[in-house]
C-alpha cells in the first residue's frame, strides 16, 4: 500500500524483561469428532456435585460412561427424586456441541408421555453441561426379559406402550436412535419407559458424514448405509427386534425365521414382526403410532377368540318286547286243543337315524330364517340409503339456493356502495405517516451526542440500565477488534461484568442460544482484565482457547480467538466518560510500565519476552507508528524467523482472509529496513510482493491467511 492508504489494523509490540511460556498448546478435540471414541472421563463425587448443585440433594451415584455419569438426587423445591446426568468438560467447551444439546434439551423438556422418561431442567456447572430427569425406580427390559418368552398378551402391553412413546416424540419430530432392551425401564405400575434420548436428534437436522449411531442388533440397515436417511421407521425396526425377542427369547438371525415357528405364538404375531422389520423402510410401519394400530387390534382378537364348539350326542333306543301269557293253574280245565296264536313280531326302532334328520332340518330352518333376516336388514339399509340420499339432495338445493340469494344480495349492496361513493366528492390525499425511527437509525443519529463527551441525556430505543451504565444490543457479528473499534466510535466500549452479578444480569438479557463479546480479555500470561481498567474479579477463562472474552446466554465466560465474529452490547457511562476507550487504556499502560506488572490492555498477547497488541482502528502507516509510539512501544518487527512465524499464526487467528496490520518495515530508497534498526536478515513476502515502487509503496503490511505474509 502506498504510505498515505489507509488499512484496517496494526500491531504494536512491548518489550518487558519476564520470559513467557508457550500459549497455543494443542486444541481439545471437539467432541462430535470424538463420538466413536469418547474422552476419559473423572466422574465428580456425590459431594463434589452437591456444591455445584445446591438446589438438589444428591443421594447416590448411580452409573458411569464415556458420555458422561448419572446421579440419583432429591429436587429441593418439588420435594422429588430426579437423575442427574453429567457430560465431560470436553463437551462444554465445545461451542457447536454445547448449542445443539440445549436445543435437544428444549424439545425434550416439551414431551409428556407416561411411557417417556421426562426432561425437567437442563444447564452448565464447572464447564460441565448437564440435564435433570424424571428417576424411575425399577429395571431394564434387559435385566427383567433377557432370554426369556413372555406370554403373548404382556408383550402385546408392553410393545404397544412402547410404539405409543415413540409415537408421541416422533409427532414432536424427534428420533430415538438407539431403541433396545436396556434403554427401556419398567417403573413401579410395570409400565414400559423410554429413556436415554442421548442420541436422539430433531428429524429436520442433519448429522455429519461417518456419524453412525445405535447398537447393532437393533439398528436398521440405512442406519448403517445411508445415515442420512434416518427417519422415523428406523425406530420401528428396533421395536419389531424388541417384539420378536419378547416372543422368542432370542434375537432374529440372519436368515430370519418367524417367531411361530420357534415358539407356541399366534402366526398372527408374525406379520407385525415381519413388517416392522423389513430391510426396506418403504415397507415397514411409517411410525410408532401406526405399528401400536395393529398390536391392539391383534390385543382384541386375542381377548375375544373362541376356544371350543360343544355337540349334543346321538340317542338309540329299543322298544320292549310284549309281556308273556299268564299261565293256568293245575285245577282249572283244559280246553279243547286250539290252534296256537301267530307269535307277535319284535319291533326295534333305531332313533339315532331320525335325530340326524331331524338335526340338519333344524339347520336348515334356521339358514333359511337367516337369509330371510338378511334380506330383512338389506331391504331396510336400501329404503334408508334411499332416504338419506333425497335428505342429501334436499339439503344441497336448499344451501345451492340459500347460496344464489347471499351473491344477489352481495351485488345489490355493492351497486348501492359504489353509487353513494361516486355521489360524494373525492377526499384530498392525505400525506403517508413517516416511518417510525428504528433502534440503529436513532444510535446513528445521537452519534455526536454520544461521543461528545458531555453528561449523555438521550440513547436509542431499547438501551437497558443498570446503575449509571447504559447498555445497546448490537446485533451484526463483528471480531473482538472490529466490535470494540464499532463502541469507541460511538462513544462507548465493550460491556464488561465486574462481578458475578453484572454476569448474571447481562446474561439474562442476551438472546437464546447466544454468544456476545465482552470488554475483556488476556493481559499478560495468565493475568486477565477489562477494558475500563476494571480488575477481573469474576471466574478466570482458559488461555489455551484464545485471548477475548464472551458470555453466553447461559452465563458462562469463555475465552475465544479475536477473530471469530460474535455480537455485542455498547456500554455507556451516564456521565459521559469512556474509560474503555483505547487512549485511556494506553494511559494506563504508560503510567504502569515501570511496575513489575505493567496494566496491558486486553487482548494482548506474548511471544518469549514481547507483548503484542491488534488494534482494530483503521489507519496510515504514519499513524499506526504514532499510536505505538505514544505507547512507549513500536510496530511490530518480525527480525526473526521463530518471531514472523508466530506473527503470522497470531494474525490469522484474530483477522478475516485476506485482512492485514501494519508492521515496523519502511523502504529508505535504497533497501528494506526494521524501524528498530535491526538486521533485515531474511523475508516473507506474499505471493506476487513487493510489486510497487518502493518511493511510493514504502511501507510493510502483514496480511492473514493461508496465503499471507508481507506485503508492500
Amino acid at each position: 500500500p502506498q504510505k498515505g492508504s489507509t488499512h484496517g489494523f496494526s500491531f504494536q509490540k512491548f518489550e518487558h524483561i519476564f520470559p513467557m511460556k508457550n500459549l497455543f498448546p494443542s486444541a481439545f478435540p471437539s467432541p462430535l469428532t470424538c463420538m466413536s471414541s469418547p474422552p476419559q472421563f473423572k466422574a465428580p463425587s456425590t459431594e463434589e456435585l452437591q456444591e455445584l448443585l445446591p438446589a438438589y440433594d444428591v443421594l447416590s451415584f448411580i452409573a458411569r460412561g464415556g458420555m458422561g455419569a448419572v446421579y440419583k438426587a432429591h429436587q429441593k423445591s418439588l420435594e422429588r427424586n430426579v437423575a442427574v446426568k453429567i457430560l465431560p468438560r470436553e463437551f462444554g467447551e465445545d461451542y457447536d456441541f454445547r448449542r445443539r444439546f440445549e436445543d435437544e434439551a428444549k424439545a425434550m423438556a416439551k414431551l409428556n408421555h407416561p411411557n417417556l422418561i421426562s426432561v425437567y431442567d437442563f444447564g452448565e456447572v464447572d464447564h460441565m453441561l448437564y440435564i435433570v430427569m424424571e428417576f424411575v425406580d425399577g429395571k431394564s427390559f434387559h435385566e427383567s426379559f433377557h432370554g426369556k418368552v413372555i406370554e403373548e398378551k404382556e408383550v402385546v402391553r408392553l410393545v404397544t406402550g412402547i410404539c405409543e412413546g415413540l409415537a408421541h416424540a416422533h409427532e414432536a419430530g424427534i428420533l430415538h436412535r438407539d431403541i433396545k432392551p436396556a434403554n427401556i425401564l419398567l417403573d413401579a405400575k410395570n409400565r414400559p419407559k423410554i429413556g436415554d434420548f442421548g442420541l436422539a436428534r430433531l428429524t429436520e437436522e442433519t448429522e455429519g458424514e461417518g456419524i453412525i449411531f445405535g447398537t447393532p442388533d437393533y439398528t436398521a440397515p440405512e442406519v448403517i448405509k445411508s445415515p442420512g436417511a434416518v427417519d422415523t421407521r428406523s425406530d420401528v425396526f428396533s421395536t419389531g427386534v424388541i417384539l420378536y425377542e419378547l416372543l422368542t427369547g432370542k434375537l432374529p438371525e440372519k436368515q430370519y425365521i418367524p417367531a411361530s415357528q420357534i415358539e407356541d405364538v399366534d402366526p398372527r404375531f408374525d406379520k407385525i414382526v415381519r413388517r416392522a422389520t423389513h430391510p426396506s423402510p418403504m415397507l415397514r410401519f411409517a411410525d410408532g403410532e401406526a405399528m401400536a394400530l395393529d398390536l391392539k387390534k391383534l390385543r382384541d382378537a386375542l381377548e375375544n377368540q373362541v376356544t371350543g364348539i360343544v355337540t349334543a350326542p346321538s340317542m338309540t333306543m329299543v322298544a320292549q318286547p310284549p309281556r308273556a301269557e299268564p299261565v293256568p293253574s293245575p285245577e282249572a280245565p283244559v280246553p279243547e286243543a286250539a290252534p296256537p296264536p301267530a307269535p307277535a313280531p319284535e319291533v326295534q326302532v333305531n332313533i339315532g337315524t331320525n335325530w340326524s334328520l331331524l338335526r340338519n332340518l333344524v339347520i336348515i330352518v334356521l339358514l333359511l330364517a337367516a337369509i330371510f333376516g338378511m334380506y330383512q336388514a338389506y331391504q331396510w339399509r336400501k329404503d334408508s340409503n334411499a332416504e338419506q340420499q333425497a335428505e342429501q339432495q334436499r339439503l344441497k338445493d336448499q344451501a345451492e339456493a340459500e347460496n344464489r340469494q347471499r351473491l344477489l344480495e352481495e351485488k345489490r349492496s355493492r351497486e348501492r356502495l359504489a353509487a353513494l361513493k361516486a355521489s360524494q366528492p373525492k377526499p384530498i390525499a392525505e400525506e403517508p405517516e413517516p416511518e417510525p425511527e428504528t433502534p440503529m437509525e436513532a444510535l446513528v443519529r445521537l452519534k455526536p451526542s454520544l461521543n461528545s463527551g458531555e453528561p449523555r441525556t438521550e440513547y436509542p430505543p431499547g438501551t437497558l440500565i443498570r446503575g449509571n451504565s447504559r447498555f445497546f444490543l448490537i446485533k451484526e457479528e463483528l471480531s473482538w477488534q472490529r466490535a470494540a473499534s464499532y463502541a469507541e466510535d460511538y462513544g462507548g466500549h465493550l460491556a464488561v461484568c465486574l462481578n458475578e452479578g453484572e454476569q448474571k444480569w447481562l446474561s439474562a438479557k442476551i438472546p437464546s442460544s447466544t454468544t456476545i463479546w465482552l470488554g475483556g480479555g488476556a493481559t499478560g500470561r495468565t493475568a486477565w482484565g477489562w477494558v475500563d481498567g476494571s480488575p477481573w474479579t469474576v471466574r478466570q477463562p482458559s488461555s489455551t482457547t484464545g485471548n477475548s472474552a464472551t458470555l453466553s446466554d447461559l452465563g458462562s465466560i469463555r475465552s475465544q480467538p479475536g477473530g471469530k465474529k460474535f455480537p455485542f452490547f455498547i456500554q455507556w457511562r451516564e456521565d459521559g466518560s469512556n474509560p474503555g476507550n483505547l487512549e485511556a487504556q494506553i494511559t494506563r499502560l504508560k503510567a504502569s510500565l515501570d511496575s513489575p506488572e505493567p496494566t496491558y490492555p486486553p487482548g494482548v498477547v506474548s511471544f518469549e519476552n514481547r507483548r503484542y497488541l491488534v488494534i482494530g482502528t483503521p489507519g496510515t502507516w504514519e499513524e499506526a507508528n504514532a499510536v505505538a509510539k505514544s505507547a512507549h512501544g513500536h510496530l511490530a518487527v518480525p527480525s526473526e524467523q521463530s518471531e514472523d512465524t508466530y506473527l503470522r499464526k497470531m494474525i490469522t487467528s484474530n483477522l478475516e482472509e485476506g485482512q492485514g496490520a501494519w508492521i515496523g518495515g519502511r523502504h529508505n530508497g535504497r533497501s528494506w529496513t526494521w524501524i528498530t534498526g535491526e538486521t533485515w536478515a531474511f523475508s516473507s513476502w506474499a505471493p506476487d510482493a513487493p510489486d510497487g515502487s518502493a518511493p511510493t509503496q514504502g511501507a510493510v503490511r502483514l496480511l492473514s491467511g493461508e496465503n499471507g505474509g508481507w506485503d508492500d
